[in-house]
Formats: C-alpha cells, structure tokens, sequence
C-alpha cells in the first residue's frame, strides 16, 4: 500500500498508490464497526450507561420507557465519543510532524505526486467506514431525530468528498477537514453524556466549549483558510483551461461549500440551544433535534408504558363552535344537531336515576347505551368525513378513540349487572336473614334458626361470583386499549408538535441561509475571488429553503389541538378506569371470602353454634360489601357522565374552524 517511487529524467518522482479498491478496506472498516459497536454496546457501554444514570439526582428504573431510550441515546454517545477522541488523537498524532499541517500553502505542495503515508491512508478508509457504517446506523438502529434527512445527506456528501479527495491526491487537506470535524464532536458528545446522566455544570462547560470550538473550526478556520486554499491556492496546481481542472476545481469547492452550509444550518440550532442555555440560567436543555420520528400505523400496537400528554386530567368547556361549512346543508343541520345535544349531555342524577329504573337485562342496557351515549357514532363519522377528504393517521386515531370509549361504557354496563346480580342474589338474602336472625351471640339460639341459616347458605353456596378477578382477560383487555391508545397519542403529538417547530426553524433558516449566502458571497469577493462565487451561488441558492405555506402550520396545530383534547380524555377514562378497577378487585375478594365462609358452614353442617358464629362474621363483612356496591354503582354512573363529556369536546374540537 506504500507510494511508489520512480525516476524521470534524473529526477526522483513520488507517485502515490492510489486506486478505486482500496475502497474494500473501508467496507472492511465498517463491517468492523458493525460488530465492535454490538460488542462494546452489550459488554461495556451498557454498564457504563447504567452507572452514569444512575448517579444522577433521580433514581434509575430501569422498567421506565424513558430510562431506556436515555440509555439507548448514552450508548450512542459513548460510542461516537469513543471514537471521534481517538481518530482526532491519532490523526494529530500523525500529522504533527508533517509541515503541511500548519501551512496552507503546503497543502497543495507536489500536487498530484505527493507522498501518500500508510498513517493517512489507514485513516482515510477508517474515516470513510466509519460514514458507510454511519449510514447504515441512521438508516436501521440508530435513534431517528427531525435532522435525519441532514444528517444523512451530510454523511453521503462526506463519503463522497472523502472518496473523492482520496483519488485525486487532496489528501492533506482532506485529513485536516477530517481532524477539524472530530475535534468539535468530542465536545459534543461529552456533553450530552453529561445531559443523559444530570451532570448540568459538565454538560453546560462542555456544550460551551462544543459551540466555541464549532464557531473557531467549522465557520472562521474551514471557511476563511481551507475553503480560501482550495479556491486560491488550487489554482497554482490546476490546470483551469483544460475540462478536467476545471471540473475538478468546482467539484471539490462544491462538496466543501455543501459543508459549509450544513455547518450554518447546524450553528442555527446551536444558538438556539444557547439561548435556551440562558433562559434556564446555565441548565442545558435537551437536544433539539431529539425528537424521534416515529412511523404512522393505522392498526394499534402493544405499548407497555402509559406516558400522557398532559399532566392536566381535566376536560376544558370551551364554547361551543360552528360547525364546518363544509358538505351539504342537510349534513351541517344533523352535526350540529347532534352536537347541540351532545352538550345538553344529562347530568350525573340523571343518569343514575335512569339507570337505576332499568331492568338490567342485556337488551335493556344496550338500548340504554345507545340512547344515553354521546355522541353517536354516526355523527362523529359524518363530521370526520367533513374535516378530512381522506382515511389518515388522525382520522384513525380519533375513530379508535370513540370506539374504545364506547366499549369501556358497555364494559361498565355489565360490570352495573354484575352489581345488581350480587345485590339481589348474594346480599339481599342475607340482608333478609340478618333482621330475622337474633344479635344477641352470647346466648344459644334456638334450632328453628339454625335450620333457616343453613338452608340461606345451601342456596348462595350455588351463586357464582359475579365480579371476574383482577386478572381476567375481559378486564385487562380493556384498560390495554387504552393505554395503547394513549401511547399512539403521545407518539402523533410528537410528531406534529415536532413539524411545527421544523417549520418554524424552517422558516427562520430561509432568512438566515439567505443573509449568509449574501455575507457569504461579499466575503469571498473579498478574500478568495471570483473563481468560487459560481459555485457558492449554485450550492446556497437551492439549500436556502422558502417559506412553506401557512395552511400546513394551521392544518398541523388544528391536529395537534384535536390530538390533545383526545389525549386528555383518554387519560382522564383511564384514571376512571383504574378506579373502577381496584373497586372491582376488592369486590371480587369480598365475595370470594364470603362465599369461603358459607362453605365451611356447610362442611360443619346444622350445627347451632358454628352456624350462630359463621352468621355472625358474615354480618361484619355485609356493611363493609354492600357500601362497596354502591360506591361501584356510583363510579359506573359517573362514567357515563365523563365519557359524554370527553365524547363531546372532541367533536366540537373536529368541527371547530381552522384560524
């Protein structure tokens, strides 16, 4: 792999052995990484990650959705960190010595026949295995922020320029644009290890040295001394009235203008992250780019986490809105008809004093479900059908919303008949046996008694207890749809709250790239003359981004507002779930050990004094059981006041104008 040398008209000439295979090794390099990253994740860094988390001021739950992706991000720090401080050691290692590293002069010195090193070429195809192994990582594991579409054209324009420097003999330049990248990376991934792992003081020392050393590196010395030696300097070697010098000329200043620009981009987000840095008096604030994008599914997987959208369980009364004057009149007369009486929802005595005056049959509390549940399904399908043309994430969210919702209701209608079934079969006789049965246990009571217990206890010995265990799949499938559904929530607002803001540093970017470009350009006629301006016009001209249209702005807070009253309800059901849930669980026990205590009378069979003190134990418990009852009754009946509520809000959300 070494230069070859040969002798041409007595002179020594260093011919470097370059060639398009060498280009193996990098794949080599990277199918290294590949398998060194699985092992240092798994042996080393996952440890490592462990032990920094968990010397912050928060314990570490290491079951907490949160912990692990922070645990994810740390491995990924430590990683980069690991080798962005030891390629830059290296490479200034090897460079040191080399004159050409502190001349850029000397950059282009002997060009094209300059002497290639084992060192350099080594690092070379390190560095471009590393990109190669960078893409994959991005494309398959690694953690996908908004930047992603940077961040991937920026390792494929690095592959390239590497690629392309390499066999071209720009090797000396391309090392110290190399070493220049590192230097700044180090900085950056220290810091966020210290963000993961609540060191605020180190994260901010190290961001702040990060941003000085972007500013010093990537803006002042890559543009005003590399970019000034490959405009200026390149010239002396290069042979501009030929196609291939010049081809070669713009090439190269393009990719590293690209750069540039990327460069800019990223000081935006840099700044915005200082000036967030001040507002927090010194605290650093989570990546801006950390928002992970996550796909779109129309079916609802498992989660195994309930993160809500807001800490705030309450439903908001907002005045009631117009409808869209969107489709037909007859359409827009039966929404808001509908939602008129949608918001006339009855109060919680009524519907406890309707409910209470059904015979709670199967047939009876479905028609009672489907007079007294708002609104209907019909309407709200009408009303999506008005807002959105077509079937997408939303639409399916909210659709799955009010069909949860109405399955919960018909799982609280039953669990209401499970409450009258203990009532009437299980606590009524024994209620009826109670007032005739003597208080008085100290004395013996008389057979005639004993005999009617007993026949009580044969009779509920054969009821079944009503209210399932907490572990039964009816109930458990229940409150999974919810927290699915609450997960998927969380995971859209995200995402739409994540579009606003990358439109929004869009839109500013627009402003601020063209300005550059405008500096950018006046600074090159000053400095680096006009053979560079061609191409800087070319590669800023199309990388300013123009405004987007405002209607994706409203239409993405319009979704986030409807995504967001969705997510509110869903937390508060789940809240009224989890409630109904623990009332169920000690009813279930109650009943099982009531039904325990009947058994062991009848296994003692008519004998007066073990009846007279199973009797006695069971009267203890029936006050305790019966008020239970009601208390469930109660909740049940509060649900459907809260369902309608939350049903509700989120129609008039739908149907309320974008402003």
């Amino acid at each position: 792999m070494e230069s070859s040398v040969s002798s041409r008209g007595g002179d020594t000439v260093v011919k470097p052995s370059m060639e398009v295979w060498h280009f193996q090794i990098a794949v080599y390099f990277a199918f290294g990484f590949f398998f060194l990253r699985l092992f240092l994740d798994r042996f080393v860094f996952q440890r490592i990650a462990v032990w920094l988390l968990s010397t912050g001021s928060s314990p570490i739950k290491m079951n907490d959705a949160t912990t692990r992706a922070k645990i994810v991000k740390c491995k990924e720090s430590l990683w980069k960190l690991l080798y962005y401080a030891g390629c830059d050691f290296f490479v200034l290692q090897v460079v040191y010595h080399e004159p050409w590293a502190r001349d850029i002069k000397l950059y282009f010195d002997g060009w094209p026949n300059q002497e290639l090193k084992l060192s350099i070429k080594l690092y070379y195809m390190c560095q471009c295995g590393f990109y190669i192994y960078g893409v994959a990582a991005l494309l398959a594991w690694e953690t996908r922020r908004k930047d992603f579409a940077v961040m991937m054209s920026h390792h494929v324009i690095t592959i390239i320029l590497l690629s392309y420097s390499y066999l071209t003999s720009f090797f000396r330049i391309g090392a110290i644009i190399l070493a220049l990248h590192d230097a700044s990376d180090v900085f950056m991934e220290t810091a966020k290890i210290f963000k993961y792992s609540e060191k605020e003081f180190g994260a901010s020392v190290c961001f702040a040295l990060f941003a000085l050393s972007w500013l010093l590196l990537r803006l002042i010395y890559f543009p005003f001394w590399i970019i000034w030696a490959t405009s200026i300097e390149l010239l002396d070697y290069l042979d501009m009235t030929s196609a291939e010098g010049t081809i070669m000329y713009y090439s190269f200043n393009t990719m590293l203008l690209m750069l540039l620009v990327f460069h800019i981009y990223w000081w935006y987000l840099i700044c915005a992250m200082i000036v967030r840095l001040l507002k927090n008096r010194g605290k650093v604030g989570e990546d801006i780019r950390s928002d992970s994008e996550d796909d779109d599914y129309f079916s609802m997987p498992h989660c195994f986490t309930f993160k809500p959208a807001s800490p705030e369980a309450s439903l908001a009364d907002d005045p009631l809105p117009h409808p869209s004057p969107e489709g037909s009149v007859a359409s827009t007369f039966n929404i808001s008809l509908e939602l008129a009486h949608a918001f006339q929802t009855p109060s919680y005595h009524d519907i406890r004093s309707r409910l209470l005056a059904i015979d709670p049959t199967q047939e009876n509390l479905e028609l009672f479900l489907s007079q007294e549940l708002k609104p209907k399904n019909e309407c709200v399908q009408e009303a999506l059908s008005l807002r959105h043309a077509k079937q997408t994430t939303l639409t399916n969210l909210v659709s799955t919303y009010f069909q949860h919702s109405e399955d919960a209701t018909r799982f609280c209608l039953n669990l209401y008949q499970n409450v009258h079934s203990a009532r009437c079969h299980l606590y009524t006789p024994l209620l009826d046996l109670f007032k005739i049965f003597p208080r008085d246990s100290h004395s013996a009571i008389d057979e005639s008694f004993c005999n009617l217990a007993f026949d009580v206890f044969l009779k509920l010995d054969t009821f079944e207890n009503p209210f399932a265990s907490p572990e039964s799949h009816s109930f458990q499938d229940t409150q999974l749809c919810f927290y699915q559904l609450a997960d998927k929530l969380d995971t859209r607002i995200r995402k739409s709250k994540s579009r606003v803001r990358l439109l929004h540093h869009a839109t500013a970017g627009s402003a601020l790239c063209l300005v550059t470009a405008v500096v950018a350009v006046a600074a090159s006629a000053a400095f680096i003359a006009y053979h560079a301006l061609p191409t800087l016009l070319v590669v800023a001209g199309p990388l300013c981004t123009p405004y987007l249209p405002h209607s994706f702005k409203k239409k993405e807070l319009s979704n986030i507002s409807q995504l967001n009253v969705a997510a509110k309800g869903t937390f508060a059901l789940n809240k009224d779930l989890d409630t109904i849930d623990r009332l169920v669980s000690r009813l279930h026990t109650g009943i099982k050990n009531d039904k325990i205590l009947i058994r062991l009378g009848l296994e003692r069979g008519r004998d007066v004094y073990s009846v007279q003190e199973f009797v006695k134990q069971l009267r203890k418990s029936h006050v305790n059981h019966t008020h239970q009852l009601e208390v469930l009754e109660d909740h049940i009946c509060r649900w459907f006041t809260n369902v309608n509520k939350s049903r509700s809000l989120l129609l008039k959300e739908i149907l309320r104008p974008q402003t």
